[in-house]
């Protein structure tokens, strides 16, 4: 499986690239594995850190439940740092039930999250005070 998607959003560029889809019977859960990439589509804005669980994606009408970071140690989301203002991560999905029959080709983003305010810090000191 290989599937890419492109949204245009605000100030920014989303793109996934999902690769692997997996149903956990024990969890009755479907996980979505992928890379996002998300990055402002002008070189004049800057961002410090972005919420991923703003990115959430649509399988047909079943919305997905959360985002996490594929890795094998907890990664926080909600202020997820950029480098040089971009972020390049492999995460994953998770989504109730056995999307397995679903058609994943009928995949798409979920947007309604997202509101750039609340989703992207463009200044450190916002978040964490002055370094």
């Amino acid at each position: 499986m290989d599937m890419q998607k492109t949204v245009f959003v605000d100030n920014f560029v989303i793109y996934t690239n999902i690769n692997k889809m997996k149903y956990l019977k024990e969890q009755a859960s479907t996980f979505v594995y992928g890379n996002l990439n998300i990055k402002a589509k002008s070189s004049g804005f800057k961002f410090d850190t972005f919420d991923l669980n703003c990115v959430q994606i649509k399988v047909n009408e079943n919305n997905s439940n959360m985002l996490y970071i594929d890795s094998i140690a907890s990664v926080l989301t909600q202020a997820f740092e950029t480098k040089e203002n971009i972020i390049d991560v492999d995460v994953y999905w998770s989504f109730n039930g056995d999307l397995e029959k679903e058609n994943i080709n009928n995949l798409s983003f979920d947007l309604s999250y997202f509101d750039e305010k609340k989703c992207v810090n463009t200044s450190y000191e916002d978040m964490f005070g002055k370094r």
